[in-house]
């Protein structure tokens, strides 16, 4: 599973990440990403004695899931990148942060459990549906040349780039932004549509 970066997390999720881990979160967001990144580098290094506890209820951990799911889902059906683009980070991270909080769900009772079921079903559709969608980059076998070292090599032997189409800004579809939306959650359309388009 990806590791997971707190410079991809929405406000809420980032809330949500030091709730865990018994931390109050701070005011604003960079200063949670900042602690964040500080606790994990604790666990990463095996220094932490931070136990980590879902102080959530079964309805809370479902609304938070439903909409960072849909705000994930959204990401989805615009990628167009390969594994090393910022919108591929962004999405496998946030998808990190859904699937933790879904194994750590407990369940009191069936409808809790096909809930429960329901979501995670969900969350692998859409790593399925991004890992279809993720562009990979091939590199052919570089073959040596034993008659001479400084003989060019063929441009069929070159490193083969998959280049992204440009699109310009005006044929994105995007609506403007009125303030009745997220801002955070309209800017990391934005940021995924830049990627994605050129």
């Amino acid at each position: 599973m990806p590791r997971l970066n707190p410079n991809h997390l929405k406000s809420t999720e980032l809330s949500y990440e030091l709730a865990l881990r018994n931390v109050d979160p701070p005011a604003t967001v960079d200063e949670k990403r900042k602690l964040l990144r500080g606790i994990i580098a604790q666990e990463n290094s095996d220094r932490s004695f931070i136990e980590i506890s879902d102080p959530y209820e079964f309805k809370d951990n479902v609304k938070e899931l439903k909409e960072s799911i849909a705000d994930i889902s959204t990401l989805v059906s615009i990628f167009q990148g390969n594994s090393n683009s910022d919108g591929y980070k962004r999405i496998s991270s946030r998808l990190t942060h859904v699937s933790q909080i879904v194994q750590r769900m407990s369940t009191e009772d069936d409808n809790e459990e096909k809930t429960k079921q329901d979501i995670l079903r969900q969350v692998l559709l859409l790593e399925a549906d991004l890992d279809e969608k993720v562009i990979v980059l091939t590199t052919p076998p570089v073959i040596a040349n034993p008659v001479s070292q400084s003989t060019p090599s063929h441009p069929s032997l070159s490193p083969q780039s998959t280049s992204v189409k440009k699109v310009p800004v005006c044929k994105w579809g995007m609506k403007k932004f009125f303030g009745r939306e997220s801002l955070v959650n309209f800017l990391e359309l934005i940021d995924s549509l830049k990627s994605s388009r050129g």
